[in-house]
C-alpha cells in the first residue's frame, strides 16, 4: 500500500537538539543524527544531548519534495529504558481558557473559508442573470467590496451561531 508508513530501526550520535513551536503553539523537536533531521512531538526527551548514542525508530513522509522523518521511538544507547512518545496530556484546569482559544482559532479558519464558498454561491446566483459577456465583465470588475462584505456578514453570523450552540 502507497500510504503504509515503513518504521525503520537506527542508531547514531546526537549531534544537535533543537526545540521548535508548531503554528498551534505545540512544543517539537528537532534532532539532527548522523547528519539527518528527525522531529519528534514529544516534550520528555529534552534531556537528550549533543554527543549522546542513541537508537530509535522513525517513519518517513513526503510533502512535495519535502522528505521528513519523524521519531516514534528514541533512547541513549545501552539503556533499556525505551523513551516513546507519551500520549498527549491531559490539559490542566488552569489551561482551559487556552485550549478554548485553540478550538476557537480553528473554528475560525473553518467557518472563515466556508464564509467565502457560501459569498462566492451567493453572489453566481447574480451571474445567473447577466445576459452578456460584458454585463458579467462589469460585475466582476465591481465585486471584491460586495465579495468582501458578503463574506464578513456570513462570518459574524456563523460565529454567532457557533458561540451559542458549542459555546466557543
Amino acid at each position: 500500500m502507497a500510504n503504509e508508513k515503513k518504521t525503520i530501526d537506527a542508531s547514531g550520535t546526537v549531534e544537535n537538539v533543537e526545540e521548535g513551536k508548531t503554528s498551534r503553539g505545540d512544543t517539537y523537536y528537532k534532532f539532527t543524527i548522523d547528519g539527518q533531521q528527525y522531529t519528534l512531538f514529544d516534550d520528555d526527551n529534552r534531556e537528550l544531548q549533543k554527543g549522546d548514542a542513541v537508537v530509535f525508530n522513525f517513519y518517513e513522509t513526503a510533502k512535495g519534495t519535502k522528505i521528513y522523518r519523524n521519531l516514534n521511538a528514541i533512547r541513549r544507547q545501552g539503556t533499556n529504558e525505551e523513551q516513546i512518545p507519551a500520549a498527549p496530556k491531559a490539559p490542566s484546569p488552569d489551561s482551559q481558557s487556552t485550549m478554548g482559544d485553540y478550538q476557537a482559532k480553528d473554528a475560525d479558519k473553518f467557518e472563515l473559508g466556508m464564509s467565502k464558498n457560501n459569498a462566492i454561491l451567493l453572489m453566481s446566483k447574480k451571474l445567473e442573470k447577466l445576459d452578456s459577456a460584458a454585463q458579467i465583465d462589469e460585475y466582476l470588475k465591481g465585486a471584491g467590496p460586495e465579495f468582501k462584505k458578503i463574506t464578513e456578514e456570513l462570518f459574524k453570523v456563523g460565529k454567532e451561531i457557533r458561540k451559542d450552540i458549542l459555546g466557543y
